[in-house]
């Protein structure tokens, strides 16, 4: 294609940049340490528009952004790449951005996600020097679905999760829930309940195999205070429920005093 600009590339630079489309009024130019679609001052009042553009590179098809500072603090933006369109009056319009942010030097940098609401850019998604994923609410300040790559767990609600699978918040399952375990014997899948994150195990029900084909589906509660949660009732792989025994030998099996109230005996 046609050099647009006629730029001469510096070593380890761009190699050749083409355009095809209409360009009157506009080049594809070299401004300092970056490649920008500017006005040249031509023919202001047409509407150029670009098919296609190809950079090519003498280094791979590498196509590079440096930020020459030494002295990178937190929060410096390294480098940025930007998707921009003009307004009726011709003013460059920022729709969308990648930005690479320092954190704490250059050798340590998170990649920003941004999408424009109006003329201000809000961060999207995050993609941190750790491996770390977020996405944000509305207004791009805060991650409420986040992957922390070290933990291998995933927050949603919350940019710290606690287990593999935390949610903040109320969630709604429409199908089956499955819980599988190969560990027979053991306590093989618990739904806990707790007054807060910051308090102990307060109740649960869970499930207790005898072998890889049956289980019991056991109640269990923490007395006040205690922090320990203790079976109460259970039904076994053969339909017998147990109160205050963990083997009834009968439909109902009550170890302790019973009490019935009312006139229907």
């Amino acid at each position: 294609g046609t050099v647009i600009g006629g730029t001469t590339p510096a070593a380890g630079g761009f190699t050749n940049v083409t355009a095809t489309g209409t360009v009157d009024g506009r080049d594809l130019a070299v401004d300092g340490a970056k490649l920008d679609l500017i006005n040249q001052g031509v023919a202001t009042t047409d509407s150029p528009t670009f098919a296609d553009a190809t950079l090519q590179t003498n280094d791979g098809a590498l196509l590079s952004v440096r930020n020459t500072n030494t002295s990178v603090t937190a929060g410096t933006i390294v480098g940025e790449m930007r998707f921009e369109s003009d307004d009726a009056s011709r003013t460059e319009v920022i729709r969308n951005s990648i930005v690479s942010k320092s954190v704490g030097s250059a050798a340590n940098t998170d990649m920003h996600f941004r999408a424009a609401n109006g003329d201000t850019l809000l961060d999207r998604m995050t993609i941190s020097y750790l491996g770390d994923i977020s996405f944000y609410e509305d207004t791009g300040t805060t991650a409420k679905f986040f992957w922390d790559a070290s933990a291998e767990a995933l927050g949603i609600g919350t940019a710290s999760p606690a287990k593999k699978l935390d949610v903040l918040g109320d969630s709604r399952f429409v199908g089956d829930v499955n819980v599988y375990s190969s560990v027979g014997g053991a306590v093989n899948s618990k739904f806990s309940y707790f007054g807060s994150a910051a308090l102990p195990e307060a109740a649960a029900i869970y499930s207790k195999t005898d072998s890889a084909t049956s289980g019991n589906l056991i109640l269990a509660t923490a007395q006040s205070g205690s922090g320990t949660i203790t079976e109460r009732m259970r039904i076994n792989p053969n339909g017998k429920v147990g109160i205050g025994t963990s083997s009834p030998d009968e439909a109902l099996e009550i170890n302790g005093d019973l009490k019935i109230s009312g006139s229907g005996f």
